[in-house]
């Protein structure tokens, strides 16, 4: 037997809670935070070359961890279609709220209400009134987003003018420097 496997084998052989010579509890991962805790001490440990009996249970040993994700992940489904669940009914009371009344943007007053040409609900139609809307603090939060991304095009274009030009200097001075160390002959005059 090899002395990794001695190790591997006495690693396995720690459970939860493990309580190290110095002290320190290993408590049994319990979700899934504790989970990826316990897993990073494992790693941790075999980094940095712990003392076997500092180190936490090997990670074999966590067979509960994937009974864990599984079941976090389970949970995590269940809530999620109880939440679109509770979205849809929600959604169904809203529209059924706005149906035959009038809707007012409160930021402009502008009024949808029934028996207009609205074909689709009169909630949907006030947020698309919303994303035109003037008066909404969204409006101004598009403008100055608009004026932002105006402003970075502004600097890209100069940037890019700046690194034409500085090319074109580079390439002047190699020119002048080049024609300064070989100068061409220059034709004398000749006498006739």
């Amino acid at each position: 037997m090899t002395e990794n496997q001695a190790i591997s084998e006495e690693r396995l052989a720690k459970s939860f809670p493990y309580t190290t010579p110095s002290g320190h509890i290993y408590h049994a991962p319990t979700d899934y935070r504790s989970l990826s805790a316990r897993v990073m001490d494992y790693l941790q440990s075999v980094i940095e070359c712990w003392d076997e009996d500092e180190s936490p249970p090997h990670a074999l040993a966590f067979t509960e961890f994937a009974k864990i994700a599984w079941n976090e992940a389970v949970r995590a489904n269940e809530e999620i279609d109880r939440l679109r669940a509770e979205n849809e009914r929600l959604t169904a009371w809203v529209e059924d709220l706005q149906s035959g009344m009038y809707i007012n943007c409160v930021y402009c007053g502008h009024r949808y209400g029934p028996g207009e040409t609205t074909p689709v609900s009169m909630a949907d139609a006030l947020k698309e009134h919303v994303e035109q809307c003037p008066e909404h603090p969204m409006s101004a939060l598009r403008a100055e987003v608009d004026r932002w991304v105006g402003h970075y095009v502004d600097l890209l274009v100069t940037g890019i003018e700046i690194e034409t030009a500085h090319n074109n200097l580079r390439e002047a001075v190699k020119d002048y420097i080049a024609n300064a160390l070989n100068p061409e002959p220059t034709s004398t005059p000749s006498e006739d």
